[in-house]
């Protein structure tokens, strides 16, 4: 058993230094290396798995489910990206002007200045959601979140080669 553990490991190249101190020397027994295993798929799938649920309600249109997920208790990591699905989740509800009043103030984050842009556009206020969308491409064109959403604003707008331009920065989002 142990043997396949550590021809797994190596396989997928992975590292146990950083999962295990490295004063504690590595043996090769069943009862020494599952605690490694262990914190090693802890450390991994806690970014993802926090996540899972709420992304998954997501894109099964559950949007009330999102709408009703706690969010506090989430690690700073993941805080903003499960705001951003809780708000991206009320406009789809129908609740865009609620957004707007949400955010309001927050066009620091670009995150959630494009949910802003895209409240706005849902709302009616096509013109003041280009302007947005166009000053976040030009200072965060690297944020996924502006990418993802200023590019449906750009593609509701009819601007589709822009928005496939602006798409085409991804960095491995499926979403994009």
């Amino acid at each position: 058993m142990c043997e396949s553990y550590c021809n797994l490991a190596q396989a997928h190249q992975i590292n146990w230094s950083y999962c295990w101190p490295a004063w504690i020397p590595f043996q090769r027994k069943e009862v020494g290396l599952y605690p490694r295993i262990r914190i090693l798929m802890t450390s991994m799938l806690i970014p993802i798995a926090e996540l899972l649920n709420i992304y998954n309600a997501f894109h099964q249109g559950q949007y009330q489910d999102v709408i009703d997920f706690d969010i506090s208790s989430l690690s700073s990591t993941n805080t903003l990206k499960a705001r951003v699905l809780h708000l991206r989740a009320k406009i789809a509800d129908g609740q865009a002007d609620d957004v707007i009043a949400e955010v309001e103030g927050e066009d620091d984050t670009p995150d959630l200045a494009a949910v802003k842009a895209l409240a706005q556009h849902t709302t009616g206020d096509s013109a003041g959601a280009l302007s947005a969308v166009e000053s976040l491409i030009s200072t965060s064109s690297e944020n996924e979140t502006v990418q993802l959403l200023g590019a449906t604003v750009l593609q509701a707008e009819g601007r589709s080669e822009d928005a496939l331009s602006l798409l085409a920065k991804h960095q491995g989002n499926l979403e994009a």
